[in-house]
């Protein structure tokens, strides 16, 4: 959860007390965002935090590529891995696969 009380600093604060922040952002794990003349314009965070953020955006992504997807195929938009592999060797000059169900 961000904690706007501590969370939002000036960059200058973040200048004078660096050693600090850094022991609160490894601390909390949450990432601080800085100010310049008021108005937010960085985000810092711990390594292991950003890491943890990273994984999330991946899952979060990957969730989304599979819900559309299966709308996708509920649409009827899809067609059979087999066939589209096919038609890859056969535009490329490819062998068919030994265990191809079609005939060349």
């Amino acid at each position: 959860m961000f904690d706007i009380t501590s969370d939002i600093q000036p960059l200058s604060y973040f200048k004078r007390h660096t050693p600090q922040v850094v022991r609160q952002l490894k601390k909390s794990g949450r990432p601080m965002v800085l100010t310049i003349d008021g108005k937010a314009q960085i985000v810092v965070m711990d390594a292991k935090a950003y890491r943890a953020y990273e994984r999330q955006m991946e899952e979060a992504e990957m969730i989304a590529f599979l819900k559309e997807s299966e709308e996708d195929i509920k649409a009827g938009r899809g067609r059979p891995a087999r066939k589209v592999l096919e038609e890859i060797g056969k535009k490329y000059g490819l062998p068919s696969h030994p265990h191809s169900k079609s005939k060349r």
